[in-house]
């Protein structure tokens, strides 16, 4: 209603640079907002519209032109066009960079770097979080806020790479600090990310507190539905871990994939943790059927990341059912994708 009155006073034909950046500013506030709610459509068609109507001759407007860089590529990520979504991400990058606004620049680059992470690309994602370190270092050497941004992306990698006691520093600043700078989405990452972490180390009492940390984000804090899912996920993996089968298949998708079906992207992590309960209830079959068509979906679209888990998967799940030779051929595969960017945990 606010955004509504304040348009009521533009006149439709009004093509003036104080009239465009009113209704830029609009798109912007309505694209925001759609991120909330997970609205994708809503969230590029605004973006976009913003982009077009914001003019570039002061700095005001070009400072939002930033906000609707990285909330377009936001919505592409939710969509699932990953390609999109980096071309975007580097370009809000590049123009922030110019603008010399170095935490716009160091959040754009660090959705880069994870975009990285899905499609299996850990060393170019080392790189970007450097840039994002440097982005996030003061002229005296001191550390800015936003660190926290290149700290959980540097804490992931480090947990991939299974080197724990750096990890373990790097996600410690983040939650010591990270409070300082009102980023929900950001203390959430560290949280989850320390979950991983305690439970590699064996700490699985640790790993829950984690958990429950990131839970009191989602509680406090507006985050986006995608968001909240990955929560649900990291969840009921920690109850497998517990053996509470159970419990893990709460937050699992309602309706099982038909036959050959690629589920969208958004829906994929939903149906991997999904396989990973039914092996865990020693339905080799059913998770069988369920991984193959993953598998193909994230190999289509360049999700390296995910598709070593999903061979993993079914590597297991094929051992299980005594079928060695296949279950070696499906972990040599796994391997081929791992072994170069020095994977060692998934």
């Amino acid at each position: 209603p606010l955004l509504q009155a304040v348009e009521q006073h533009i006149q439709p034909d009004d093509g003036s640079a104080r009239a465009r950046s009113w209704r830029g500013g609009a798109a912007i506030v309505r694209a925001i907002t759609a991120s909330k709610t997970g609205d994708v459509r809503e969230i590029i068609q605004q973006s976009r519209l913003a982009l077009e109507l914001l003019p570039k001759d002061n700095p005001v407007d070009r400072a939002l032109r930033l906000t609707a860089g990285y909330f377009l590529g936001t919505g592409y990520v939710i969509r699932g066009d990953l390609t999109q979504a980096g071309e975007t991400f580097v370009e809000a990058a590049d123009l922030a960079r110019a603008e010399e606004v170095p935490f716009s620049a160091a959040m754009s680059l660090g959705e880069v770097a994870r975009l990285c992470l899905i499609r299996g690309q850990l060393h170019r994602a080392a790189d970007l979080y450097g840039e994002c370190q440097q982005l996030a270092t003061s002229p005296e050497g001191l550390a800015l806020p936003w660190m926290s941004i290149a700290n959980v992306g540097m804490g992931r990698l480090r947990y991939e790479w299974n080197e724990l006691d750096r990890a373990r520093d790097l996600l410690n600043e983040v939650i010591r600090h990270g409070n300082g700078w009102s980023s929900p989405d950001t203390m959430f990452a560290g949280y989850t990310a320390h979950s991983l972490l305690r439970q590699a180390q064996g700490d699985l009492d640790g790993s829950g507190m984690a958990l429950r940390e990131a839970e009191s984000v989602l509680q406090t804090r507006q985050v986006r539905p995608d968001v909240r899912r990955e929560w649900e996920i990291r969840q009921s993996r920690w109850l497998l871990s517990q053996g509470d089968t159970s419990k893990a298949r709460r937050w699992l998708p309602k309706r099982e994939l038909a036959p050959q079906e690629i589920p969208s992207f958004e829906q994929e992590s939903a149906y991997i943790l999904s396989a990973r309960v039914l092996i865990a209830q020693h339905d080799y079959e059913a998770a069988l059927d369920q991984l193959v068509p993953l598998a193909n979906g994230a190999e289509a679209g360049g999700r390296s990341g995910r598709l070593i888990e999903i061979l993993i998967l079914q590597a297991l799940a094929l051992q299980a059912r005594g079928d060695t030779v296949q279950a070696v051929t499906f972990l040599g595969q796994a391997l081929s994708y791992a072994e170069p960017e020095g994977y060692t945990r998934i």
